[in-house]
């Protein structure tokens, strides 16, 4: 029997994975970095990886694989070593572990020891457990896919200590990288012996086609093929998005709200409008983009007012997207309205980073209008939501970029405020922000700039 699409490219990974991690000069690799568009191939590779944890592996290394969130560098090798701990145990006592073998491992380091080091040596110790022979036949392979990874460049430089650390030649860490995103240049450059990128070929759109195709032709309740057949279309959609055919576009749109329309999917309806307002933005229609992204806010609206969907954050997402069209426009007034309708449906959240960056958002919308004193106090109430969250601010690579835009309304020039910088200086070192990418540029203007902003009155 034919394997189905995911299975096709599990094995399609497992083929990439034993060609280059054993071919002759890759002895050295230590850390691998498999590449991929987007959410879709993070998903498969990382399927991959846990089918390599059961007995349908096709590869001869034992695979681990830590989804822990990384907030910040601080421990965090404990935390996946704590994780680890918890995986043995728990084989320890499964079934499978009495046919397969036992693993003698148990993690040792006290507290003294550096973060690196701690990890590094219990995960090579687990190497020696685990009796692989680090020889071009097999290896512990670690796969770090942090979700989410709310500092992907403290995790960059997390990864640099680890490598520096010693990573032993039985072990190979395996991360997920997106095509553009540079975020490992610099360890590529800095490990080029032992740093290696694979390039597979999904082509998931394809296997998701081929999936969706399946399901119609053996779903027998009418509502599994109702499933089926908006997957169908929704994929045709993207498709045609993709090519620019506009004619195909609005066909397969109207094909997938009839579908959801029918089944009563008032959310899935709003992915509908959300996807075609994507399609108008880029091509610069943007009356018709308002008319989908409005269609979708107001589907959306429904959805959770009949529970159709418990995420709740639906409620501003959609509202986002739209304040985010009026940015992009230079339309700072209307943005401003969006964010702010945003802010106050979302304000009993409890999800304070996502509340801190609207409130980032609306700021830059009135100090670009010259409401230089209402931006001052929607960075400072977005400011006091996290300010207290280490893990944010020193975790947090946007937490930078928040600082900076409250020095560009002058606010470390206020004495209201001035502590707040005196602790930033503390935490991120003098002059932090002439590391940011245009802090040298935005220093050379700051003074005509506060002078500007000062003779601008707030309306």
């Amino acid at each position: 029997m034919q394997e189905n699409a995911v299975k096709q490219r599990v094995r399609l990974l497992e083929a990439l994975w034993e060609e280059e991690s054993r071919q002759p000069g890759r002895e050295q690799m230590r850390l691998a970095c498999m590449m991929g568009t987007g959410t879709v191939d993070y998903r498969m590779i990382k399927g991959f990886v846990m089918v390599q944890m059961t007995e349908e592996a096709g590869l001869p290394d034992v695979f681990l694989c830590s989804h822990h969130p990384f907030r910040s560098p601080e421990n965090y090798g404990r935390q996946l070593v704590n994780g680890m701990k918890d995986y043995i145990d728990a084989w320890n006592q499964h079934a499978l572990s009495d046919e397969h073998g036992k693993v003698d491992w148990t993690p040792e380091g006290d507290e003294q020891d550096a973060d690196e080091v701690y990890f590094t040596r219990n995960l090579n110790k687990l190497a020696e457990s685990l009796q692989v022979t680090g020889e071009g036949e097999d290896y512990l392979v670690m796969a770090l896919m942090p979700e989410p990874n709310y500092a992907p460049t403290e995790f960059v430089k997390w990864l640099d200590a680890i490598l520096k650390a010693g990573v032993s030649g039985k072990v190979r860490l395996l991360i997920f990288d997106l095509y553009g995103s540079h975020f490992y240049e610099g360890l590529e450059k800095s490990y080029k012996d032992i740093f290696v990128r694979l390039y597979p070929d999904l082509d998931m759109p394809g296997a998701m086609s081929q999936i969706a195709e399946q399901a119609m032709v053996t779903a027998v309740r009418p509502e599994d093929k109702a499933i089926a057949s908006f997957q169908k279309n929704l994929l045709e959609l993207n498709k045609a998005i993709g090519r620019g055919e506009e004619r195909d576009i609005e066909l397969y749109r109207d094909e997938c709200l009839r579908i959801a329309i029918q089944q009563q999917w008032p959310h899935m309806e709003a992915v509908v409008h959300f996807f075609t307002h994507g399609y108008f933005m880029a091509t610069e229609k943007y009356d018709r983009a308002a008319t989908e992204i409005d269609q979708a806010i107001r589907r959306a609206d429904v959805a959770v007012a009949e529970a159709k969907i418990e995420d709740k954050a639906l409620v501003v997402q959609y509202r986002i997207t739209k304040a985010n069209m009026f940015l992009l426009r230079e339309k700072y007034e209307e943005a401003e309205n969006g964010y702010a309708e945003c802010i106050e449906k979302y304000r009993d959240s409890g999800d304070n980073v996502v509340l801190t960056g609207i409130h980032q958002m609306m700021g830059m919308c009135q100090r670009k209008q010259g409401k230089v004193k209402a931006a001052r106090k929607t960075f400072a109430d977005g400011w006091l939501l996290v300010k207290d969250d280490k893990a944010y601010v020193d975790g947090n690579a946007m937490s930078r970029f928040y600082a900076q835009q409250m020095m560009k309304a002058g606010m470390d020039r206020i004495a209201e405020y001035r502590d707040w910088f005196e602790d930033l200086e503390k935490r991120w070192g003098k002059r932090w922000y002439m590391q940011m990418p245009d802090g040298k540029q935005s220093m050379k203007k700051r003074e005509q700039q506060i002078f500007d902003d000062a003779l601008l009155v707030d309306q």
